[in-house]
């Protein structure tokens, strides 16, 4: 459980691909680097909460913990529907 939603970026992965970081859909892959540390600067206490959907290709994930680890947001959650 994440304690203050002011410390959390979600990052949305579609079946097609698509990323977008707390609501604004990136254009490339590589803009996730840029965006997530200049959140990490203004905020050292961030959690970065990823929610992937079921059929998104595994390297796109790979790509994006990748994106993450360059950004140096290594604080990652994991999010899961339960039940289906």
């Amino acid at each position: 459980k994440l304690d203050a939603k002011k410390n959390v970026a979600n990052i949305w992965a579609s079946l097609d691909g698509e990323i977008s970081v707390d609501d604004k859909i990136l254009d490339k892959m590589g803009n996730l680097r840029i965006v997530m540390y200049a959140k990490i600067v203004e905020n050292p206490y961030l959690v970065t909460s990823m929610k992937i959907d079921k059929g998104t290709a595994m390297h796109v994930v790979t790509d994006i913990h990748q994106e993450l680890r360059e950004a140096g947001a290594l604080r990652v959650n994991y999010c899961a529907k339960s039940g289906q």
